[in-house]
């Protein structure tokens, strides 16, 4: 048995004195673990790979046909599984998932959710101990309910079990009742000046028409509603859209630096192993206004939904040539305006513009007057006053 571990051979031996031969081993003291007669001339011996070598340089220089007939033994087996590096990893890699794979987590699904997403959810069963390897004996229910509880009020319920190397996390949400809340007394006022052009009113009392003219704080819709016999105050709801006026100015200077056509393209490597960047170039990475620089990181995800601390970052550097001059193009204070413009407005589009741009020596002026059709409905809470005091 401890002899197939370091390896046996066995050989083919032609001789025209077998027996002669056989006594030489005997007197070399080389151990035959097996024998085997062909015929006169040949015999087949089994012997231990250190002794199959001694054999092999007496022999032939005895004059004897010696040739190895085959490998027996574990070793021959493994040092034939290293010649096939692939097949060798794979079957480590079977043996690890045999061995460890049971007790750890490799994969997480999400069952129950409708409308709570579910990269939400694994984030959230992430700091309570569910992640890529962990251990299936350490994942607890409770801990995990509390943390998604915490993270995501939404759910009403969650646990944890474990199938294997799956983790599956059962949730229930919670079913929002659709009740009428008893709003604070409010009315609804302009938030600008305006033309009325389109009214729904849903709560409250109407107080403008359509294509009148308003100004900022005037009173559009009351909380107060008459009932004839009593005066209720609600809370008022309403939505009004009439058209503004909005004027707005952007100053920029008007020389600077100017990139002209690009030229060689070099693409740098870098590999991020939790907080650790490794780069696959040499030099600093800095590089002067003249090159573009662009960055693309894509993390290693697997099928659980796992993403591992492991990514490739990409960058890309264009060298482009750079003058310093006066800027012809000024397109882009235009769109910085209808930007910040479409940000401010609560609901609206832009109906009409008049635009104008002056450019000096050292400035950009752009300056520009909007008409919009907006919502200028603004919700202002009624005080009460309690006469009794």
């Amino acid at each position: 048995m401890w002899m197939s571990l370091f390896g046996l051979v066995v050989l083919q031996i032609r001789s025209a004195d077998i027996s002669g031969i056989l006594d030489r081993l005997i007197k070399w003291n080389i151990s035959i673990l097996d024998f085997c007669y062909i015929d006169d001339i040949t015999i087949h011996i089994t012997v231990s790979k250190s002794d199959s070598y001694r054999l092999q340089d007496v022999l032939q220089k005895c004059g004897c046909e010696i040739q190895i007939v085959r490998h027996k033994g574990i070793h021959w087996k493994i040092k034939a599984l290293l010649r096939r590096p692939v097949l060798t990893i794979g079957v480590l890699i079977y043996l690890l998932f045999v061995l460890v794979g049971p007790g750890r987590v490799f994969f997480v699904e999400v069952e129950g959710n409708v409308t709570v997403p579910q990269r939400l959810i694994i984030e959230a069963a992430q700091s309570s101990g569910i992640h890529f390897g962990a251990n299936r004996r350490e994942v607890r229910s409770e801990q995990v309910k509390n943390a998604l509880l915490e993270k995501i009020p939404s759910l009403q319920w969650a646990g944890v079990n474990t199938k294997g190397c799956v983790a599956v996390i059962s949730v229930r949400e919670r079913q929002e009742t659709k009740m009428e809340e008893d709003k604070a007394p409010s009315s609804i006022v302009a938030s600008q000046d305006a033309i009325v052009r389109q009214i729904t009113v849903l709560k409250g009392t109407q107080l403008c028409t359509v294509g009148q003219a308003v100004k900022a704080g005037d009173l559009l819709v009351s909380g107060y509603k008459d009932y004839g016999i009593s005066i209720k105050l609600t809370g008022a709801e309403a939505a009004i859209f009439g058209e503004t006026e909005r004027k707005l100015e952007a100053v920029a200077p008007s020389c600077g630096l100017i990139r002209g056509d690009t030229g060689s393209v070099q693409r740098k490597y870098s590999l991020i192993i939790g907080k650790k960047q490794i780069n696959f170039f040499k030099d600093s990475g800095i590089y002067d206004t003249t090159c573009v620089k662009m960055y693309k990181k894509t993390y290693l995800m697997l099928p659980g939904g796992f993403t591992l601390p492991v990514a490739l970052v990409t960058q890309e550097i264009i060298h482009c040539e750079t003058t310093v001059g006066q800027k012809e193009d000024f397109s882009y204070m235009e769109e910085a305006c209808r930007t910040y413009l479409q940000s401010i407005m609560t609901d609206g589009t832009i109906l009409q513009e008049n635009t104008d741009l002056s450019v000096s020596d050292d400035i950009c002026r752009f300056s520009a007057i909007y008409s919009c059709h907006e919502q200028i409905g603004l919700t202002k809470d009624e005080e009460l006053i309690n006469r009794n005091e």
